[in-house]
């Protein structure tokens, strides 16, 4: 998971608790869809401090549950990422069935009179839409880093295109190997600042125990793995979930470099 992507999640985690957090004592109602575009007489129907605490409320389990989400994707861990969003589809259900049934928010001296605006339906779709939003972009980052990398070999360099890609001068490369193991047999060691989604999918800045600071481009189960050592710069492997694919994409480098140091 990316830095990026982390600190995005933070700061939207963080941004939901201090709405709840004072929707919760009774205030910031004018932040609740709906509600905000009444007019005074309209306001005047509902318990204002009841609609701010319910919000509140779904605000809170609706950031307990990103956390969830959030941690299994640093970690790996599918089922904390898929429970997350289980359970924040259930908050928001139960959340519709008690924003539209009962008159719960409703003063009692308006019971008689229809209101003309679904305030606590309306701030429960706003919440879904937000909601929908963060997952969209969560998985299409997802998908776009589960997708395995292009690379290119050209005249004097190596074209790696994906999440974290970057472009390598044959001068730089120190020695290439073909490694008859798969890069979890090697050592994934701890990602840096690196994405390590759900599946065997590892790309970006990890650290190991053996190689020291590295970038990765491979599909941690599969056999076998390129290695570039860069001298002095971070080594980088690579691997497809196809071992063939791996095995011809050696080959052209390897014929491509040695080529490349001749004079």
């Amino acid at each position: 998971m990316g830095t990026v992507l982390l600190v995005v999640f933070v700061l939207v985690i963080a941004a939901l608790l201090v709405v709840a957090t004072s929707l919760l004592q009774g205030k910031g109602a004018f932040l609740i869809a709906g509600y905000n575009t009444m007019s005074q007489e309209e306001k005047k129907g509902y318990d204002v401090l009841a609609l701010c605490r319910f919000v509140g409320i779904l605000l809170i389990a609706i950031s307990l549950c990103l956390v969830l989400v959030l941690v299994g994707l640093h970690s790996g861990i599918a089922w904390l990422f898929y429970g997350g969003i289980g359970l924040v589809f259930g908050a928001v259900i139960v959340a519709l069935i008690i924003a539209n049934t009962g008159n719960r928010f409703r003063n009692k001296k308006s019971m008689s009179k229809k209101p003309k605006t679904t305030a606590p339906r309306m701030a429960v779709l706003a919440i879904v839409f937000l909601f929908c939003v963060i997952i969209l972009a969560v998985g299409a980052l997802m998908v776009y880093g589960a997708q395995e990398p292009t690379v290119k070999v050209l005249d004097n360099s190596i074209q790696i295109k994906s999440l974290y890609g970057l472009s390598i001068d044959f001068s730089d490369i120190y020695y290439i190997s073909l490694i008859e193991k798969s890069m979890d047999e090697i050592g994934v060691g701890q990602r840096i600042n690196g994405y390590g989604g759900l599946g065997d999918t590892r790309k970006g800045n990890f650290k190991s125990d053996y190689y020291g600071e590295m970038i990765l481009f491979v599909a941690s189960n599969s056999t076998p793995t390129i290695c570039l050592e860069m001298g002095h710069n971070k080594d980088i492997f690579l691997s497809f979930r196809d071992s063939a694919k791996t095995i011809e994409l050696y080959e052209i480098m390897f014929e491509a470099i040695s080529a490349g140091r001749m004079p």
